[in-house]
């Protein structure tokens, strides 16, 4: 055989066997890879959830955006909707015009709570917004509270204390309690509004909260993902699905038991839920 002919052989096979054991690496990494992201080509929605969402350690300790950064949704003449109506801020000093327009920006990131807002914007009520140091039920200072209007509507107060460091929780729950109250006609019977309010928040922001005592179990399988997709917490066909709302009448029961026993909150915190979360429903299919 001539040499360079026996040559070109042994370089062949020399080839061969080093491009075998690469191509049996990028097999064993594409496999390796699979099995990490399995929920990614199979839909786990825990895992996904677990990815995305971050449990906040308090809903009263998230800071606004700095009030250098105010972007254009900003109200400073307030939001008027089509009808006129509007989220009204005349009462508010220039600087706490500046945090507001700062919190409504932070928010903006929230698809559910963009949605909310829009749709007070758009009520036939007025809601207005004040910075005031007021107490609660236990006689203490909160940090947030709305107070319902005498013809509808009605007022969305923050401590201007706690203003700068207000979690997207405490903003969503005072915000959606404004928006029950103006679809209050929708519940046919006794509910509780308070337990609703913290599931929207819950919802909205992805974040579950130490702080919501009584539905710590409930918080967990919404933030797991376990009514959920790739894009909702709860998703619009879960929020209408029947095992949906009977396991969410279930954890409402162990949320007022929990308030009765350790004498938490006002009457509010101890209704029963006798009929389907119309607010929560309505904010999740205008949403998504």
């Amino acid at each position: 055989m001539p040499v360079n002919l026996q040559n070109k052989i042994v370089m062949s096979e020399t080839n061969r066997i080093k491009i075998i054991p690469m191509i049996i690496l990028i097999i064993s990494t594409c496999i390796y890879a699979s099995a990490l992201n399995h929920y990614a080509m199979f839909g786990d929605n825990t895992k996904m959830f677990e990815a995305k969402i971050k449990p906040a350690q308090s809903i009263y300790n998230v800071g606004v955006q700095s009030l250098d950064s105010v972007s254009e949704t900003r109200v400073d003449d307030g939001c008027i909707g089509s009808d006129g109506r509007k989220i009204e801020t005349n009462n508010l000093s220039e600087d706490q015009l500046k945090i507001y327009n700062s919190i409504i920006d932070g928010m903006s990131e929230f698809e559910m709570f963009k949605t909310l807002y829009n749709q007070l914007i758009e009520s036939e009520s007025t809601f207005s917004i004040s910075f005031e140091k007021r107490k609660g039920y236990n006689n203490q200072s909160v940090d947030g509270q709305f107070t319902p209007g005498a013809d509808g509507g009605g007022n969305i107060n923050f401590n201007p204390e706690k203003a700068k460091d207000l979690s997207p929780l405490a903003i969503c729950e005072e915000f959606f309690h404004a928006y029950q109250n103006d679809n209050k006609s929708n519940y046919p019977s006794e509910f509780n509004f308070e337990f609703e309010a913290k599931t929207f928040s819950i919802a909205a922001t992805g974040m579950s909260s130490s702080l919501y005592q009584g539905m710590e179990s409930w918080s967990n399988d919404l933030v797991s993902g376990k009514y959920g997709d790739n894009i909702a917490v709860i998703s619009s066909k879960s929020v209408v699905n029947p095992l949906f709302l009977m396991e969410y009448r279930s954890s409402a029961k162990q949320y007022v038991s929990f308030n009765e026993t350790h004498n938490i909150g006002n009457s509010y915190y101890r209704k029963n839920t006798a009929c389907d979360p119309k607010s929560l429903t309505n904010i999740i299919k205008l949403t998504y």
